[in-house]
């Protein structure tokens, strides 16, 4: 009855995703790139020049080569995204199914037995060949256009992919030794780079934090600090009195007016419009459209919400200084002192990196403070619940930091990139379309075309962070639960719980290091120019 009842709500699941996939998030999910924010002073976007943005005819040579239409690809391109998304929303269900049936008594079940298995070969087979595979073509067509034709691409596209999976499959450094599947390989790749985030995170937060206080209380102000704070990317805006802001957005669009003005004059000359000079303005001229964007949405925000936002980036320091502090001084330290012992997985299970598993640790302080628990079983079913919501979270939070991962890739982008994305978004703004008229049929909306790299992107770094979340929740479980998720992942699938954890705190303390190596590498150009 159980199984039949979860069949049913899977299937309800595929249903509602799909449905919501395709009508509303392959249209949303593209902006997530638009982190490249822009004034809403629409009188300015107009005075600005733009540059060239070249069309992609990736459609174009498919239906010269083998008379596909481009609707056909574009709607076999938007199956594609929407039967991902539904693999993962009933990974998660049947992963959160797993953990919360873990009392239940039974060796076998029918989701586990054949729905899993089915699901887990659709995941590899979308995460692994066909979402990269359509995405890195489309992403080299997008660098060569009319230089390759669609057999080129399609061999360099199949070569690189073959490549990559060539490689994964052969690496056998930490973690990666422990298994042979390449989806398990794809999902330690993405607690990598999890690891890598956080640590960008938590240096980066801490350090500016430091020099803002150091500015604001000391009265301790150089060069480089003043250059770092007036920086919108490093967080440090939101703590910018209302005054201040306006002051720089007025001082921004001097400039901007100025220079304006000088490549105007320089289009009126002779080959002016081929001059260097002038490519520099331009791109000058959009980095100050780029940080307007930025003050002008500061502006714009409700009293509120960065009430709201300064209370979250408040508890996120602390958080990065105890995350900091625990890392350095006692997990890398018990991985360390463990790795010339014999016997490693074991020392390191004992050790658990110094901490019980965060579902007992929650269950435990609340049954002293509120429930006061008479006997184990009730503790126990505590320690379930909580399993259920902590794993919810995770999951959760590994979409956000999908969203994460492309911020961080937008701040960190040239600011030649930066400013063509900008010019990219409002050219898309104005497009036109002939509207089409049917009697006795009520007109709905013209969306925009999404970016389908874009799409694919999104999607295939969703579901790496889904896998990779899997992993990751087990170290957080109790034993029997943990014992669970592993049993329906399979021997193939699963990697010791241990290995994950110290793994993630290897690469999360080895780039903090390089973190601040980079971020005092700036400090040192930024003080020699």
């Amino acid at each position: 009855m159980g199984d039949a009842a979860m069949l049913i709500g899977l299937i309800i699941t595929a249903i509602v995703t799909f449905h919501w996939s395709y009508s509303s998030l392959w249209f949303e999910v593209g902006r997530l790139f638009e982190g490249v924010a822009t004034t809403s002073n629409k009188a300015i976007i107009e005075n600005i020049p733009k540059l060239e943005i070249d069309d992609n005819h990736m459609f174009y040579k498919f239906y010269a080569n083998y008379s596909v239409s481009s609707s056909k690809i574009l709607q076999a391109m938007r199956i594609l995204f929407c039967v991902a998304m539904v693999s993962y929303a009933v990974t998660i269900e049947i992963v959160l199914w797993q953990i919360k049936t873990a009392d239940e008594k039974q060796q076998t079940n029918f989701i586990a037995s054949y729905i899993w298995p089915l699901i887990s070969v659709a995941l590899s087979i979308l995460l692994i060949l066909v979402q990269p595979f359509f995405a890195l073509m489309l992403l080299l067509n997008k660098f060569f256009h009319d230089k390759m034709d669609v057999d080129s691409l399609v061999i360099i596209t199949s070569t690189s992919l073959l490549s990559s999976i060539t490689a994964l499959n052969f690496t056998t450094i930490g973690p990666f030794k422990y298994t042979e599947n390449v989806l398990t390989k794809l999902s330690i790749v993405g607690i990598t780079i999890m690891a890598i985030l956080s640590a960008v995170a938590s240096v980066s937060t801490l350090y500016y934090t430091y020099l803002m206080l150091k500015s604001k209380l000391c009265g301790v102000s150089s060069d480089y600090t003043n250059r770092v704070l007036d920086d919108n990317s490093t967080g440090t805006l939101l703590w910018y009195a209302d005054e201040l802001v306006k002051k720089r957005m007025e001082s921004y669009r001097k400039h901007m007016e100025e220079d304006i003005k000088i490549l105007r004059r320089l289009d009126q000359e002779p080959n002016g419009k081929n001059s260097p000079m002038r490519d520099q303005l331009v791109e000058k001229i959009g980095w100050y459209q780029l940080e307007l964007g930025q003050l002008d949405s500061r502006l714009q925000e409700p009293k509120y919400r960065q009430t709201a936002k300064k209370l979250f980036h408040f508890f996120f320091m602390v958080y990065c200084f105890y995350k900091v502090i625990m890392t350095f001084t006692k997990r890398i330290p018990v991985i360390v002192s463990d790795s010339f012992k014999n016997n490693q997985n074991e020392q390191l299970e004992e050790n658990n990196l110094g901490a019980d598993p965060l579902a007992i640790t929650i269950a435990n302080i609340l049954d002293i403070l509120f429930f006061r628990f008479n006997y184990q079983h009730d503790l126990d079913a505590l320690t379930r619940q909580i399993s259920l919501v902590i794993s919810t979270s995770l999951f959760v939070c590994s979409f956000s930091t999908v969203a994460t991962t492309i911020s961080y890739m937008v701040a960190l982008l040239p600011t030649r990139f930066r400013v063509l994305a900008m010019y990219a978004i409002h050219s898309g703004e104005n497009m036109s379309e002939l509207p089409h008229f049917k009697k006795g049929v009520k007109q709905l909306p013209i969306r925009k075309a999404p970016s389908i790299i874009k799409n694919l992107f999104i999607s295939e770094l969703s579901g790496i962070y889904v896998v990779a979340t899997i992993l990751t929740i087990r170290s957080n479980l109790p034993f029997e639960v943990s014992q669970r998720v592993n049993d329906l992942l399979g021997e193939r699938f699963a990697v010791p719980n241990v290995v994950i954890d110290s793994w993630f705190e290897i690469i999360y303390g080895t780039f903090c290091v390089l973190t601040m190596f980079g971020i005092k590498f700036v400090e040192w150009t930024l003080l020699a120019s």
